[in-house]
């Protein structure tokens, strides 16, 4: 089996769309939070994203 190999690209927010599927809700208080650490130390971790032409930008995990 052939790995795929892992490409990481600086892309503009706009280009990325959440993915309407995803079970996983967030309450007004966690958005806030993750937003005053996201400003206060960074986004150590990168945000995944499918790369497959009918779903091209959609965030398949992390968080923006």
């Amino acid at each position: 089996m052939e790995k795929s190999k892992l490409n990481i690209e600086y892309v503009s927010i706009d280009e990325l769309k959440v993915n309407e599927k995803n079970p996983r809700t967030w309450s007004k208080e966690q958005k806030e939070a993750l937003k005053e650490s996201i400003t206060k130390f960074g986004n150590v971790d990168p945000v995944l994203v499918n790369s497959n032409e009918e779903r091209k930008g959609i965030i398949i995990g992390g968080s923006f």
